[in-house]
């Protein structure tokens, strides 16, 4: 595979910073017109059903994506099989999935506005958005970032588009949104399949012995990832609980607007995750010690974007959200706060796993979920809403000082 030099790094993450400056902005931008059809409930239960479809996905995906990137990165060879057997695998468990909610209904009634019927519509969304990440992983991991680029901000800029078009006509509230994201990823899902036949040799296969080998790898993953999941929404799982729908929607819209850091992590992630799974298979001291000096470059200047971020949100609030959603203002800086230290978090994740440390990703994400019950149904319980992004801090710093004291201490001992 292609080296990455230190010029087309720059070019790689310049391009990157242009889009995701645009795909941070437009959830920011399009706040005034959404806040304006939707109330805070409609916020509300349009998280419920975000984090309906986050599980759902991981459901369908069994982390195979995540095995397929390091089968690309490692085994070119045998990725059209994989990436094939993927593909046959994931539409068993749509159907699957469907047998499933069908068998459980009675059960899946927890809002009035969100019966068991709205799960059927995450594990069709889930299903076609699965083909559109994985050629979203490959465009990264073949340095393409225009077309990463352009393929994420046409999806985001549909999903937008069509749910005005939704709110003004005839799909009031929360639902508008959910509809649009499925009909983008129907329409998505055609182009996916063509661009991996074509380019990937995808085809209609299935080989068990390639799904075994990919769930070796994916399975400890998948525990990270559906904790790290968990950690990601547990609070406004706590909001819901405990506080009510209408306060959860004013958290989300602060979450929402805390997408600006994006600016700064959005074109970082993608061009570090291709330059460590392009790193030597064998780790040595020195490519150890530069990943930890990027790390320490990155977090000097999240400590000073913590600083600058809020404030400014504070004040040009009032031109983004509708009067209804004022109490937005008190849960900006603690959730940029935990946007920040999550998207530190992010950064840890390829490294152990291009590591094959992903046994220990697993250990750091049970520590953490296990953390975070007790440290959210403290806070939550004396501060509200307020309360829960401090305490999702908390753990996440927890779990980022755990994880880099590990690969420090894996590098001193690479140390000749």
């Amino acid at each position: 595979m292609k080296k990455i030099t230190r010029s087309s790094y720059i070019k790689s993450a310049s391009v990157y910073f242009i889009f995701n400056i645009v795909s941070a902005i437009l959830p920011v931008i399009t706040l005034p017109i959404f806040t304006k059809y939707m109330t805070p409930s409609d916020y509300g239960i349009l998280a419920i059903f975000n984090i309906a479809c986050m599980f759902g996905s991981n459901f369908l995906r069994l982390e195979l994506n995540a095995s397929l990137k390091r089968t690309y990165a490692t085994n070119i060879e045998k990725f059209p099989t994989h990436l094939s057997t993927a593909f046959v695998f994931s539409n068993l468990a749509t159907v699957s999935s469907f047998i499933i909610i069908f068998t459980f209904s009675k059960h899946l009634n927890h809002y009035s506005e969100f019966t068991y019927k709205w799960y059927y519509l995450v594990m069709l969304l889930s299903y076609f958005r699965f083909q559109s990440v994985i050629l979203h992983n490959l465009l990264q991991l073949t340095n393409r970032p225009l077309l990463y680029g352009l393929w994420g901000l046409t999806v985001t800029i549909s999903t937008f588009g069509l749910t005005y078009l939704f709110l003004i006509s005839f799909i009031p509230g929360w639902s508008a949104r959910a509809w649009a994201e499925l009909l983008v990823a129907i329409a998505a899902f055609p182009i996916s399949l063509f661009f991996l036949r074509r380019d990937f040799a995808l085809r209609w296969e299935f080989d068990w012995k390639s799904m075994k080998a990919m769930l070796r790898f994916s399975l400890p993953l998948l525990v990270s990832s559906l904790i790290g999941y968990w950690l990601l929404v547990i609070d406004r799982l706590f909001i819901a609980k405990f506080v009510g729908a209408e306060q959860l929607g004013l958290y989300s819209v602060a979450v929402q607007i805390s997408a600006v850091v994006g600016l700064f992590f959005g074109p970082i992630l993608p061009v570090w995750e291709a330059w460590v799974y392009r790193l030597p298979a064998d780790l040595g001291q020195r490519q150890l010690s530069q990943i930890l000096q990027r790390l320490i470059m990155m977090t000097a200047v999240a400590v000073l974007f913590y600083f600058i971020a809020p404030p400014l949100l504070i004040f040009v609030l009032p031109h983004l959200v509708d009067r209804s959603f004022a109490g937005v203002e008190v849960y900006l800086q603690p959730v940029v706060m935990a946007a920040l230290i999550a998207s530190l978090l992010g950064l840890m994740t390829p490294i152990l796993t291009f590591m094959r440390k992903v046994a220990f990703i697993a250990q750091i994400n049970i520590m953490m979920l296990v953390l975070s019950v007790p440290t959210l149904y403290f806070t939550i319980g004396h501060w509200g809403a307020f309360g829960a992004a401090y305490g999702l801090s908390a753990v996440y710093c927890t779990g980022l000082t755990s994880m880099l004291l590990y690969i420090y201490r894996f590098s001193r001992k690479r140390t000749p």
